[in-house]
């Protein structure tokens, strides 16, 4: 009945895909498709039954009888139940992946083709291939691109995070040992080792701190090597710490809050006994014990801690910090260097320029001009004028205004105060310390009385006394070789001619009385000397 002569169980005349037999010389008569399968079975036109009928390195899908390209890397291992040579599961087989993949390798760990970062085996010649990265490292395994897995896949002196495969250049001085749990050769596992420093460290050393480079007071190192193994970069070559890392060498070496270098430690600090001008501002002293800056506490040169450095600004200022001095005013008290100022270094000193430096009024400043000098007492009288400094010798009213305690001199001797007879209205001028009534220095003189009455001439007996004048007593006398006077019944005249006065006029009784005109001339001789001395009362 067919014209094939055969059919089917599907009871059509001729064979479906997939069944047979049939060959490449009948396929045209007994398959439906009119194509033969390598199997001897029917196939689809350009179909496949199993993976010999496909070219160009295809397999056969045998579910759908097509001819398959081989799957890239990353593509998952396919499932074709009726593919039995191999078998297609879905699972990484080397018999599947040699079939289906274009590496001909799969990863166990993920049933792909091609080996995952980690994964191989791998070479540098098929690292391209059956790497998914396209990248082998140098243990034998995948990588990423540019990554790592080992140290040795890192160029220029890097190593290798394991855990990160990243390629990480080697650690500063300061920065710390790292942990990296799957690096084992050395193990990194943040502690400093010698192994663990050699690998990350750019210095190649580590301290017990864990970190790189050698802290301060650690080592060894020496002066070659110091700038690479010294986190500070300077090892001390000498000293106590000679070969051993530290802080500073010189002052260079610090700066900051800490900018002098203490030479027998190395380290950095506010001042030394050597660098106290690295104190400034409010805190321009240095305790040379502590080694520490603070307030002023006196003038430079005053003895005691705390003085100003001196330079260009010698003066302690109440806040604290070192200045200058402008008047006087601002040198009071101990912690100054003296009662003057001197604005043009602005130091308080016993030094004065000019004599209102001195505070007290009894003295003058001996300074030459343009220069400094001392307070001295001004001179008393009669003392010559000073020939130091220059030009105060010669006697002027400046000058003794200036230098004399009476603020006069003269010009005859050029002493201070005036000599006796010249002009004055106080004594203080006058050396003597005297000033007369007259107006001049010296005291008042008194003139001679002259000489006393004969005592022994006769009254004139034809002469009545003067009614308005007492009679003297009869006994009166005169001592002619006597200042003064006697009387008869031996008492004395007191004063001279004033005693003779007050005798002649009720100074005596009981006596007889004498001559009214002698008694006359006495009491005249009387008035006159009392209105000649003036000082001398009767």
């Amino acid at each position: 009945m067919c014209r094939s002569a055969v059919c089917d169980p599907d009871l059509k005349c001729g064979y479906a895909v997939g069944d047979g037999p049939c060959t490449q010389a009948n396929a045209g008569v007994v398959c439906r498709s009119s194509t033969c399968s390598t199997s001897g079975t029917c196939e689809p036109a350009g179909g496949c039954n199993v993976d010999a009928d496909c070219s160009g390195g295809n397999w056969c899908n045998e579910s759908s009888h097509t001819c398959t390209p081989k799957l890239a890397n990353g593509t998952i291992i396919p499932t074709d139940p009726p593919h039995v040579g191999p078998t297609l599961g879905g699972t990484c087989t080397a018999a599947a992946a040699t079939l289906v993949c274009v590496s001909a390798v799969c990863d166990t760990s993920d049933n792909r083709c091609g080996f995952a970062n980690g994964d191989g085996p791998c070479t540098l010649v098929n690292g391209s291939i059956v790497c998914r990265s396209g990248s082998c490292s140098a243990n034998g395994l995948c990588q990423a691109p540019g990554a790592c897995n080992v140290d040795a896949d890192c160029t220029g002196g890097d190593w290798c995070n394991e855990s990160t495969h990243v390629c990480t250049a080697k650690i500063p001085n300061g920065g710390p040992i790292p942990t990296d749990p799957p690096h084992t050769g050395p193990t990194l596992t943040g502690t400093c080792t010698a192994q663990a420093a050699a690998l990350v460290c750019a210095s190649g050393v580590c301290d017990p701190d864990d970190k790189c480079g050698y802290a301060n007071g650690d080592g060894p190192c020496t002066s070659a090597n110091g700038g690479v193994v010294c986190r500070s970069l300077l090892c001390a070559t000498s000293g106590a710490n000679a070969g051993l890392c530290e802080e500073c060498l010189l002052d260079t070496s610090c700066s900051g809050a800490k900018p002098a270098c203490d030479p027998a430690t190395n380290r950095c600090v506010q001042c030394t006994a050597g660098n106290s001008t690295a104190c400034t501002g409010t805190t321009p002293t240095c305790n040379t014990t502590t080694e520490t800056c603070g307030p002023c506490a006196r003038d430079n040169g005053v003895p005691g801690a705390g003085s100003c450095p001196g330079g260009t600004t010698p003066y302690c200022r109440s806040t604290g910090d070192c200045g200058k001095c402008q008047t006087n005013a601002d040198c009071t008290g101990a912690t100054h260097g003296g009662p003057i100022c001197d604005p043009a270094s602005g130091a308080c000193g016993a030094s004065c320029r000019v004599d209102a430096d001195c505070s007290n009024a009894n003295q003058w400043c001996n300074a030459p001009q343009g220069s400094t000098g001392s307070c001295v007492p001004k001179l008393d009288n009669g003392v010559p004028l000073p020939s130091v400094p220059p030009g105060l010798d010669i006697c002027t009213s400046a000058v003794g205004t200036r230098v004399c305690v009476s603020k006069v001199c003269d010009t005859g001797d050029n002493k201070c105060g005036l000599p006796d007879g010249k002009p004055c209205t106080d004594p203080a001028v006058c050396r003597s310390n005297k000033c007369n009534t007259s107006g001049l220095c010296g005291a008042n003189t008194i003139p001679d009385a002259g000489p006393p009455p004969d005592a022994g001439s006769p009254p004139d007996a034809g002469s009545p006394p003067d009614a308005g004048v007492a009679p003297p007593d009869a006994s009166f006398g005169v001592d002619a070789g006597s200042g003064n006077g006697a009387t008869s019944d031996g008492s004395s005249i007191e004063g001279g001619a004033c005693g003779v006065a007050r005798t002649a006029f009720g100074g005596g009784g009981g006596g007889t009385h004498g001559d009214a005109p002698a008694m006359a001339l006495l009491f005249g001789l009387g008035v006159v000397v009392t209105r000649r001395r003036r000082r001398r009362s009767c």
